[in-house]
């Protein structure tokens, strides 16, 4: 379910909850897959599991049961709710050891609707993944197809965010080279190919936070193949138009790359002195965090308009059209304004 097996996230949560053993039962004999132990072993370490049928001799020692519909996936919250007497009675019940097997055998023959109810899970979990700070073509546009490619690709045991990230470092690759091919085709696909990673951009995100494989190095990796693909976009275009014979618009773009190279310097000794991921969003996060007012009307378009969701895809819509110089001169205007605000930051946080 989402990349990772049902019953390892209901295991996950019931060792939250603070439980020190869990038996799994199910209406058939039930030979757990090696990927299934490993995923337990990787979210539940601590939690002491086994498979097979319900039966006293495990809960002896308590006095007490907890069983769960494992298919309702019941999270840590709801199973303290239950063990406190106030939690959802559909999530399962606390029974003497006693009534433990009758109590199993009444939540199996209730689990008709176990795939159904599975299925729609994985889809919560996966609209889960998206980020807040989403924008209007991201959230509309790229997410609903990034998230349509996650849950195919969770459907394979062994798929890492890491290997969307170099789907995404490849589909930068091949924009390149249609860009530097110095032909009009040229310049639209290697705009489709940017438009794409964007959109492939948004995987490796989204496998990490449905399976539990978030980490540091992950999003430095991510942040670095962003920035790298930003820069090898403009920069092939500005070759594409050089070799076009368009030298002045080409001029414009290398300066634009000049200004957004030294942001991203900058950026980096910023993210640096913080301890944290390099990321774009380091500037507005200052200047979010300046203020406890709701953000301006300036402000919200300015975070939009600079997000790489939004000018992918003017990028593409523009180069069809035939302004792939225009592209360039808006690049760089941005680019200046924003070493702009990257400098007045790094003052304000050295006062």
């Amino acid at each position: 379910m989402a990349g990772v097996p049902a019953a390892a996230r209901v295991a996950r949560e019931v060792e939250l909850a603070g439980m020190t053993s869990c038996r799994f039962a199910a209406d058939s004999p039930w030979v757990p897959s090696e990927h299934l132990r490993a995923e337990i072993a990787r979210l539940a370490g601590a939690l002491a599991v086994d498979f097979g049928p319900a039966d006293r001799r495990e809960a002896e020692s308590s006095g007490t049961v907890l069983v769960l519909d494992g298919t309702t996936m019941p999270n840590r919250t709801q199973i303290f709710a239950l063990i406190d007497g106030g939690g959802e009675r559909r999530i399962g019940q606390v029974v003497s050891p006693e009534d433990a097997p009758l109590a199993c055998a009444r939540v199996i023959q209730s689990q008709s609707k176990a795939v159904p109810r599975l299925a729609t899970a994985g889809r919560s979990i996966l609209r889960a993944t998206a980020k807040p700070g989403d924008g209007i073509v991201s959230r509309w546009i790229n997410r609903p197809i990034s998230r349509a490619i996650s849950s195919v690709v969770l459907r394979f045991a062994g798929v890492r965010p890491i290997h969307a990230t170099f789907c995404t470092a490849a589909l930068a690759l091949a924009m390149v080279v249609a860009l530097t091919s110095g032909t009009r085709s040229g310049q639209v696909w290697g705009a489709l190919l940017f438009q794409s990673a964007s959109i492939v951009d948004g995987v490796d995100g989204e496998i990490a936070r449905a399976t539990f494989q978030t980490s540091r190095s992950g999003a430095l990796i991510d942040s670095v193949i962003d920035a790298l693909t930003n820069l090898a976009f403009v920069l092939g275009l500005a070759l594409n138009l050089a070799m076009q014979g368009e030298f002045r618009s080409a001029s414009v773009g290398f300066a634009g790359l000049c200004a957004l190279a030294l942001g991203l310097a900058l950026i980096g000794r910023i993210s640096a002195r913080r301890g944290g991921p390099f990321t774009f969003d380091v500037i507005k996060d200052h200047y979010r965090s300046g203020s406890t007012k709701p953000p301006s009307q300036l402000m919200r378009a300015a975070t939009f308009i600079t997000s790489r969701d939004f000018f992918a895809l003017v990028f593409v819509v523009m180069i069809v059209a035939g302004f792939a110089s225009q592209i360039l001169e808006l690049f760089a205007l941005a680019a200046f304004l924003w070493l702009i605000a990257v400098v007045r930051v790094i003052t304000a946080q050295q006062r």
